[in-house]
């Protein structure tokens, strides 16, 4: 009796991660449709902060059959930062791609400068506005190194949302509202960014 409770249960497991993959692999086909497809229209806005210290930009795509992508660039100098790839079908998030990377120089005065860095990247997958599915690689890294290109060779693993992953729908949904030099001002200011 337990043996067949647990072989039901298995089942269920299983198709329920068989319904997640099929769900994944129709995102991707969005994904791809945008990648291999030519954007409409295109709007970028920049605006430097402290200085010039930090810097964002926010590129909106619109595509034909409802797609639409923002990519939103947090920069700090040649330290690194942050790149946000969000993917729309109809205005609702499908897909976030999150790549941070962040670089070390060390070294006094007459040394030679040390340089150690780390790169950082998340996929989150989302249905009806919840995360279905998080995958995340990283490396770090001493010397100077194509992070990017290392790290692409690696697997990605799959694992359960973290804490972000409701966080980050909710700036979706706000950065779709950003069309002026005067909304990126707000939504970098505002509760959705923090330096």
């Amino acid at each position: 009796m337990i043996g067949k409770a647990l072989g039901m249960w298995g089942l269920l497991a299983m198709a329920s991660f068989g319904d997640v993959e099929a769900r994944m692999v129709r995102i991707r086909g969005w994904h791809a449709a945008m990648d291999e497809g030519k954007a409409v229209s295109v709007r970028t806005l920049h605006q430097d902060y402290q200085r010039g210290r930090y810097s964002v930009t926010a590129t909106h795509r619109e595509f034909d059959q409802g797609l639409s992508s923002v990519t939103l660039e947090l920069m700090e100098g040649k330290h690194g930062g942050y790149t946000f790839h969000y993917y729309y079908k109809k205005g609702e998030l499908f897909l976030l791609y999150v790549v941070s990377e962040s670089w070390h120089f060390s070294g006094g005065e007459g040394e030679t400068e040390k340089i150690s860095g780390s790169r950082k990247e998340d996929r989150y997958y989302y249905e009806d506005g919840t995360c279905i599915r998080q995958m995340s690689r990283s490396l770090a890294r001493e010397g100077p190194t194509e992070l990017a290109s290392e790290l692409a060779m690696m697997e990605q693993k799959s694992m359960k949302p973290d804490e972000f992953a409701k966080f980050y729908a909710d700036q979706a949904k706000a950065l779709l509202r950003v069309r002026s030099h005067e909304d990126l001002h707000e939504f970098v200011d505002g509760d959705s960014i923090d330096f």
